[in-house]
């Protein structure tokens, strides 16, 4: 069963990685074994996640849809730099800086009249932009 269900969420090159293996439970930890070696690159995807907070626009709009819409891409990246263990504990201090100069004016300077002592903190940033996105609903 994990088998097939493995073998139904592939596609493309993935998919084809694995053809031919015969739906065992021996098979089922070859293909995972080999797909891992093929694809579990931690750095390529830490790399990745930091390019796109970096390419986020600077939000120009305060509206609460604009906000929103940050908010859920910003918790994204975020979530998952934190699976692959880079976390606001270790990395506060690089990736708070980053969020905030995505964040309007405005709201920058809310930040900083309530986040002293609290810099690098990036879960107390992430609280502070969803307090910001609940205010303007």
């Amino acid at each position: 069963e994990q088998f097939t269900y493995l073998k139904s969420c592939l596609k493309g090159e993935a998919s084809r990685a694995i053809e031919g293996l015969s739906l065992t439970r021996a098979n089922y930890n070859i293909a995972v074994d080999l797909l891992k070696s093929r694809y579990e690159r931690r750095e390529l995807l830490v790399v990745a996640h930091v390019q796109a907070l970096l390419g986020l626009e600077c939000l120009r709009k305060t509206n609460a849809s604009a906000m929103r819409e940050l908010q859920n891409t910003l918790q994204k990246h975020v979530r998952s730099l934190a699976a692959l263990n880079v976390t606001g504990d270790q990395f506060g201090v690089f990736l708070t800086p980053m969020i905030l100069s995505k964040l309007p004016s405005g709201v920058r300077m809310e930040w900083a009249r309530s986040s002293k002592n609290r810099e690098a903190d990036l879960q107390y940033l992430l609280d502070f932009v969803d307090q910001e996105v609940k205010r303007r609903e």
